[in-house]
């Protein structure tokens, strides 16, 4: 069933957007999706489903079973610039620092996935809380990119959040190694500048 897009403008925020990315999403969502990418099972038997309420966070926005909408990794492309690293590349990932990551996710109405997010996306994808053993990247895009023919791993900053782990509660988890599914704890999540994409706390 295709939406109108005066239906899909009136469901659908487009706050934050620059004129022509609401015309670009108001024509994605008037073609509207293929009965088969609405939804997606994960290895695990999760169901992932397709969303077009959040435009700001990209084409391919997936909400899980908790009802989190994952976002697109972010590029670096014109718009956001700014808000990247200079050691990103152009038109590559956008490689961020932890408060100006934490600063452009709120700047969409986003925040940053914490360390529950990630670990439910983990088991989701074939990991537990505690392990990434059978992990592997599906469903969701920009968890690995590649380069002249080689794939490189999309390391992602997390919310700084203490969540369980073998060693207890006492480090946080920064960072989502998305290819391996591996989570990194710190003490203090500082330092470096990795990829980023932005949730946004949706419907179930």
């Amino acid at each position: 069933m295709f939406l109108s897009l005066s239906a899909v403008a009136s469901e659908t925020t487009f706050e934050g957007l620059r004129p022509v990315q609401v015309l670009e999403a108001l024509q994605e969502l008037q073609r509207g999706p293929s009965n088969t990418d609405c939804e997606e099972t994960s290895s695990r038997g999760a169901v992932f489903r397709q969303t077009v309420k959040h435009p700001q966070l990209g084409s391919k926005v997936w909400v899980d079973p908790s009802g989190v909408a994952w976002g697109e990794v972010v590029l670096n492309s014109v718009e956001n610039r700014e808000s990247c690293s200079k050691k990103s590349s152009i038109d590559g990932v956008c490689l961020m620092y932890p408060r100006d990551a934490a600063r452009y996710c709120k700047d969409l109405g986003a925040r940053l996935p914490n360390g529950h997010d990630y670990l439910r996306l983990r088991e989701y994808f074939g990991g537990s809380i505690l392990s990434e053993q059978g992990y592997f990247p599906q469903i969701l895009s920009g968890l690995y990119h590649e380069s002249e023919g080689s794939r490189f791993e999309n390391v992602f900053w997390i919310e700084p959040t203490r969540v369980p782990t073998r060693r207890g509660n006492n480090f946080k988890a920064c960072r989502f190694f998305g290819v391996s599914g591996r989570i990194h704890y710190q003490d203090m999540c500082t330092g470096g500048d990795l990829a980023v994409r932005c949730v946004i706390d949706s419907e179930k």
